[in-house]
């Protein structure tokens, strides 16, 4: 807990405050509602600059559709960005991406059981400094969403393939486990059969008429709410232009006949009385493609809510029952024959009107009975015995934390988190009142918390509160008589005291032993006293800016000092030869990225020991890489915020993480102890581990999408090891005792590594933590200095030289047919980096055509993804190209993987093209595949439009503007030009970044139709269809005995 803490006012509660609603906030906020009844939140959020998250919240959802209407409210939806009064043909997608709202990250919608939600996130400042007219025609587009949808047939055709699409990606093995779940929960509501995705049936068939008169009962004013949160220079002005757009929006609507404002229906009665019951639901659920075995043990409870600082309070006690529980179960899990591989117990929302307490189990195959038996022995152990004061506390200091975390970021919450609170606080009465009096709330409510109101939350999660058990495998191993023969035993052995107390492991007092020993006359240099090694650093060691530097000067530790002016970068070399980067920013109060990398690899293993070496980051972890098991450390660092995690790829090691400012000694102490353990592996320890490794491979087989990409993989990279995944073969020959030796050697030589530090990090304050634990990490003797980029070893792949055209066939129990074109990318080395800049804006100009083409013309996806990858290629590659690839990945109905003549048509233009090219486009149309390469021939032979080229723009600036605000952009930056070819040449980060800066602005300056068009050509194959990958994934339905495998029992 640190000083802003302890330091908080706390909140007047007296009287009827503690049982009356949280007035609305903060300050400044607009709220209220329109003459209509619409209501509204305006606030202003500069988080990130120039931008506003806007949102249009509908209560109503698929449960008030009758049955001929399942699956209408989410068309609607669809409906929604297809055509309004306004806007035809997709035109709104079109409009917001040309302002840089792209489809998708910036203009999305969801439907639920109880509510729609539309949202969007647009500029407030246009280019030509026409800051009110794209706020204003953003409102518009809202009015639009609200009162004047089209639900013409000529729409709906475009959409229902769309929802088909997305119906189907629903349907896997996750889609059908989560939608039997909502059955089985709400069995005999309403709810049951109103999953939001509808009915294929309805989908295909419901009459345009349907959806209108379903949107003219439903969506009115009184249900509905605008936010606006962002950049705003006068929220007034903002709401004048609520009440503009959305105030006289529904009367024209009602005169033309697209609402009834008159007469609205209420939501039906949802819930009836037997929504709760005292019997608990049993289900063996059994799916060939589950992908664990495990439990889902669920609780249901009616909602609540949070309006009033003693509902709130209520939560905050359900939130520390669920750490104290799920400390424990950790501990359980990680035990030398575990019960279960993980557990975790959750709350969530079933829907507006039920709430539900959620205990999810992963456990070995066929041991799903005695997993159920822990985690319920458990629950009764603390119903019986209650938990400790040291499990308390520990959920109370991490409770600390957050409130400390949000109180330093009160004004640095972003606008679409801001516009999420109001959105809930419309839907649910969730209370919003600024982050600064939320955190006072919460410290407030917290010290009325004891344990024994913790201890007494158990009592509501038995098999007598509404509970429901299920068990998930791909195969049927027990009955449901099994499963309640189990909690049937343990609710015997609690009412007869059989279940003793739980028994506390010992804790070590502090994460090191001993503290390193500093020179005293460091301190003296300092007018310091040396600390107190009990103690930690903070706040005691602290330096002011004149200490700082005399002791950058003086210690002996540190060598070396340079400053990066165009980055405002500070470098440290230590004598032991780590590198330190320290990048201060002012983004987030409580954050601090932290990345300690170091160049070199797993390309350099020899083949047969690849799989060794790339378990290491397995075998670390189990065995307790920082010194301390996994369980220790975790409680060791409770109340601390930090992460530290180790992982090694192709070319580079790297420990990643994150921290509060007051947690960085934590973070020195982690690294110390990293650089210096002599991890040893002890017999049997790592049993469990291999178990569970062994039951993931297993279950990837199961699975229809493993097929299908090991074969993209192994085509497009030339069967290159480094991507073929971890056989049962293959693990049965892993050393683990090397693999343990290889994560030692990987992570104990400091001199390869560089530390970089980005966020709120005042040198002062991080000097001792250099100078106590990581100027204090040993050299490593022999093993030299850092690694040189251009002397890594490459990994061996090539992409095929000739175009190669594949079904993969695959059993599926729901079928759904997925595709990836992939073409090689080549960027001439001179201009590499201006050429990045041209593929980014390449990859969205395709990727926007093939939305276009594949989903709003013609219905057959329900999204296309265009990226590109470069992780194959070494640094040390000196050929003319750096090699590449771009994929296109979409999925979509077998039924359209073989195309019929009229997508030629549509593809081809047959008014100017010859008979010729007319019948190679028709030829060409056999595979659904050749849309999306015609597309990317069109564009090569035409290129893009200005139009196109001008939102290519408006979204590139809109992403550049956004990330120069983030923290981790600019550690990005940082830690990958450390690792990059040009640092190892000329030694200068700020060359570097100069460079990546350049390039960026010289592309955006040069790109007009004709340039792409050139760069198209250029960085693709040319013709296009000379060089490819296309890879299909085609489903073979499964036999008698592969349906039979696939029940739920519910």
């Amino acid at each position: 807990m640190g000083h802003v803490y302890r330091e908080l006012p706390e909140v007047d509660l007296s009287g009827d405050i503690f049982t009356s609603k949280v007035p609305l906030g903060p300050e400044g906020l607009l709220h209220g509602r329109l003459d209509n009844g619409l209501r509204y939140y305006v606030r202003q959020c500069s988080k990130p600059k120039a931008r506003a998250a806007l949102a249009l919240a509908v209560k109503v959802g698929s449960l008030v559709e009758e049955e001929p209407e399942r699956g209408v409210a989410h068309i609607l939806e669809h409906l929604a960005f297809n055509a309004t009064q306004r806007y035809s043909n997709h035109d709104i997608v079109a409009f917001l991406e040309s302002i840089g709202a792209s489809f998708g990250a910036c203009q999305n919608a969801y439907t639920s059981a109880d509510e729609t939600v539309y949202t969007l996130m647009v500029p407030t400042a246009a280019e030509n400094g026409d800051n009110a007219a794209l706020l204003e025609e953003s409102i518009a587009v809202l009015s639009e969403f609200a009162a004047r949808i089209r639900c013409a047939p000529e729409d709906l055709a475009k959409e229902r393939g769309a929802v088909m699409e997305e119906l189907r990606m629903c349907n896997d093995s996750g889609g059908r486990l989560a939608a039997a779940h909502w059955k089985l929960l709400l069995q005999g509501c309403r709810y049951e059969n109103r999953l939001p995705i509808g009915l294929e049936s309805v989908i295909k068939r419901v009459p345009a008429e349907a959806i209108a008169a379903f949107y003219r009962r439903w969506y009115l004013p009184h249900r509905m709410a605008v936010v606006a949160v962002g950049d705003f220079p006068d929220c007034a002005a903002v709401l004048s232009l609520i009440t503009k757009h959305l105030g006289p929006a529904f009367e024209a609507a009602a005169a033309a006949g697209l609402l009834a404002l008159q007469g609205g229906l209420e939501v039906p009665r949802v819930l009836p009385d037997s929504w709760q019951h005292s019997e608990p639901r049993f289900c063996v659920f059994a799916d060939r493609e589950a992908q664990d075995s495990g439990l889902y043990l669920s609780w249901k409870v009616p909602s609540r809510p949070t309006a009033t600082p003693a509902q709130y309070l209520e939560v905050m006690k359900d939130v520390l029952f669920q750490a104290c529980l799920n400390g424990r179960l950790y501990r359980l899990s990680r035990a030398r024959d575990p019960p279960f591989f993980s557990a975790s117990l959750a709350d969530e929302s079933a829907c507006a009107a039920v709430d539900m307490f959620v205990l999810g189990v992963v456990c070995e195959e066929k041991q799903t009975l005695r997993a159920l038996e822990a985690v319920l022995v458990e629950l009764a152990r603390v119903r019986l015995h209650g938990f400790s004061q040291r499990e308390f506390s520990n959920a109370v200091k991490s409770m600390q934390a957050d409130i400390e975390t949000t109180y330093l970021e009160a004004d640095q919450g972003y606008c679409t988190d801001i516009r999420d609170e109001y959105v809930r606080h419309f839907l649910g009465e969730e209370f919003v009142s600024g982050q600064q009096y939320e955190a006072r709330l919460n410290k407030t409510l917290l010290p009325l918390i004891t344990v024994e109101d913790i201890n007494a939350r158990a009592a509501t999660l038995t098999h007598r509160h509404s509970a429901v058990f299920k068990s998930v495998e791909h195969k049927k191993w027990h009955s449901e008589a099994a499963l309640r023969k189990v909690v049937e035993g343990v609710a015997a052995a609690e009412t007869g005291g059989r279940i003793g107390p739980w028994e506390e492991p010992e804790m070590p007092d502090s994460i090191m032993k001993q503290i390193p020993q500093v020179p005293e006359e460091w301190y003296t240099c300092c007018g310091l006293e040396p600390p107190d090694p009990s103690l930690p650093l903070y706040p005691s060691m602290l330096l002011d800016a004149e200490s700082a530097a005399a002791a950058a000067d003086s210690l002996a530790g540190v060598v070396s000092e340079r400053l990066y002016p165009q980055l405002q970068l500070r470098e440290l070399m230590l004598a032991n030869g780590m590198r330190l980067a320290i990048k201060e920013t002012d983004f987030l109060a409580d954050e601090v990225l932290v990345t300690a990398v170091a160049v070199g690899g797993l390309s350099e293993v020899p083949h047969p020991s690849f799989y060794t070496a790339s378990m290491s980051g397995v075998v670390g972890s189990q065995l307790g890489q920082f010194g301390h098991k996994p369980e220790v450390l975790g409680e060791l660092l409770a109340g601390r915020r930090l992460s530290l995690s180790p992982s090694e790829g192709a070319y580079a090691r790297s420990v990643k993480g994150s921290a509060s400012p007051h947690d960085l000694e934590v973070v020195g102490q982690l690294l110390h102890s990293l650089m210096t353990y002599e991890m040893q592996l002890e017999p049997g320890e790592m049993d469990s581990v291999m178990l569970q490794v062994r039951q993931g491979i297993e279950a990837q087989l199961r699975s229809p999408l493993h097929a299908y990409h090991s074969r993209v993989r192994q085509v497009n990279y030339d069967a290159c090891y480094f991507f073929d995944p971890i056989t049962l073969q293959e693990l049965d020959k892993v050393d683990l005792e090397a693999s343990c030796s290889h994560h030692r050697s990987s992570f104990s030589n400091p001199a390869e590594f560089t530390v970089v530090f980005t966020g709120n990090v005042k040198f002062t304050a991080l000097l001792p933590v250099i100078t106590t634990y990581l100027a204090t990490i040993p050299a490593a003797p022999g093993r030299g200095g850092p690694r040189d980029c251009r002397t890594l070893r490459p990994l061996p792949f090539k992409f095929p030289e000739q175009p190669v055209v594949e079904d993969v066939e695959v059993d599926m129990v729901s079928p759904l047919t997925q595709s990836q074109i992939t073409l090689p990318v080549g960027l001439e080395r001179a201009v590499a980096r201006e050429q990045l800049w041209w593929l980014s804006a390449a990859c969205r100009l395709l990727e926007t055509r093939l939305l276009q083409k594949l989903r709003f013309e013609f219905g057959d996806v329900y999204t296309v993804s265009v990226a590109s990858f470069f992780g194959c290629e070494a640094p040390s590659s000196t050929g003319a190209k750096l090699w590449g690839d771009v994929s296109i990945a979409f999925t979509c109905d077998p039924a359209n993987k073989e195309r019929r003549l009229e997508y030629a048509l549509t593809v081809a233009d047959t008014e100017t093209a010859d008979a010729d090219a007319f019948a190679a486009a028709a030829a060409a149309a056999e595979r659904l595949v050749e849309l999306a390469l015609t597309t990317l021939e069109r564009l090569q032979e035409e290129g893009p439009t200005q139009a196109e080229v001008d939102t290519l723009l408006n979204v590139e600036r809109f992403d550049w503007e956004n990330l120069q605000q983030e923290n981790s952009f600019w550690h990005d930056v940082v830690v990958n030009g450390y690792q990059s070819r040009k640092y190892a040449e000329g030694g200068d980060l700020d060359a570097v970044w100069a460079r990546i800066r350049d390039a960026r602005d010289e592309v955006m300056a040069e790109m007009t139709p004709q340039t792409l068009q050139a760069m198209l050509c250029r960085l693709f194959p040319h013709p296009c269809r000379s060089r490819y990958t296309a890879i299909t994934m085609m489903p073979r339905p499964p036999g008698l005995l592969g349906r039979l495998a696939f029940r739920a029992d519910i």
